[in-house]
């Protein structure tokens, strides 16, 4: 069942598209639609569609949005939490003042942006490693406030898009991904249910869990999202910091389903730096109960949160409180690159 079909289930009334899939009519509207015994997959990743030339995802839901060595036998992680080495290359600030030294971590009069700037800092001293096609992505989660798909949950996601992955979400069990070869996926009928007498195969664009085009500069990044994923694109009555909220989902949309070079998180960050509408929160934790230092938006009286690691500026995760002062949210506990399905970095 495609997310389409479960919108026109759980709200049968509506025929017509929500005008904004980040307002928060859109927010309940899918947070419903995880709680679908046969949602499988897009419980573990429902919030909103993330659309890409060949993509097609779906993300956990959080309050407040409607919604990262490779060769045989060496397994490479980027862990949540590791300690920054000397980079290269810091990019000025906004207001035109020189941020922190490269490789230099400022955390005197810590505002939004310099926390974002101390990220990139950080992010731009990994190690730069291109994963094989025929490797995996590895993502380790915990969700809360998501129905179903709450708890841990484990992706094993195709680099190439054409190999089989895996996904345990929560208290759901596993479920295999099918990859795309050749412009054909196997259906898998036990998932269909008895009785199905559907095709065994159906057409499909390859998933991957890598993009090596997706820009490494801000305005650059910019101009590909709002192509892409409709960042940016003004519709009559949005609510003020509809694009920081727009802008903020595909931080997490990124980090939780592709796998990102240094320059690549380091541009995401500092575009979201120079977006008006964030705030500090300066002590912050994560769903996962870990200290952190917060950047916030406030969104039709839903605030957001990404949060980092308040020493090495990893990406921890993003948490979210609705209205009601209900939380839920997103910890990234870890990520990596292996070579097998069930192989853990």
């Amino acid at each position: 069942m495609d997310i389409d079909t479960l919108i026109t289930a759980a709200d049968p009334a509506s025929r017509v598209p929500l005008d904004d899939p980040g307002s928060a009519e859109a927010t309940r509207l899918y947070q419903r639609i995880t709680s679908a015994p046969d949602a499988g997959r897009h419980a573990a990743r429902a919030g909103r569609r993330l659309t890409r030339p060949g993509r097609r995802i779906l993300l956990p839901a959080i309050a407040g949005m409607a919604a990262a060595g490779l060769a045989a036998g060496l397994i490479i992680a980027a862990q949540p939490g590791a300690t920054p080495s000397p980079s290269a290359g810091v990019s000025p600030s906004p207001s035109g003042r020189a941020s922190s030294a490269p490789g230099v971590i400022d955390n005197a009069h810590l505002t939004a942006w310099r926390v974002l700037d101390n990220a990139a800092t950080a992010a731009l001293a990994q190690p730069d490693i291109t994963p094989s096609p025929d490797q995996f992505l590895y993502v380790r989660l915990r969700i809360t406030g998501s129905g179903p798909s709450d708890g841990i949950s484990q992706y094993w996601l195709s680099i190439s898009g054409a190999r089989n992955g895996l996904e345990e979400v929560g208290s759901q069990g596993s479920s295999v991904q099918e990859g795309c070869v050749d412009g054909q996926q196997k259906v898998d009928t036990a998932v269909k249910g008895p009785g199905y007498q559907g095709p065994s195969s159906v057409s499909c664009t390859p998933v991957p869990a890598y993009l090596p085009d997706l820009p490494t500069s801000p305005a650059a990044l910019f101009s590909y999202l709002k192509r892409t994923q409709g960042v940016g694109v003004g519709k009559p009555g949005l609510p003020a910091n509809a694009l920081i909220n727009s802008l903020g989902k595909e931080v997490e949309a990124l980090f939780t389903n592709d796998w990102l070079s240094p320059a690549q998180q380091a541009a995401l960050y500092r575009l979201v730096a120079q977006t008006p509408g964030t705030t500090l929160v300066p002590h912050a934790t994560d769903v996962a109960g870990r200290p952190a230092v917060g950047v916030q938006w406030i969104y039709q009286g839903l605030a957001t949160v990404l949060n980092f690691d308040a020493r090495t500026y990893a990406f921890l995760g993003m948490t979210g409180q609705d209205g009601d002062g209900t939380s839920s949210g997103m910890a990234l506990l870890k990520t990596g690159i292996v070579n097998q399905v069930g192989q853990l970095p």
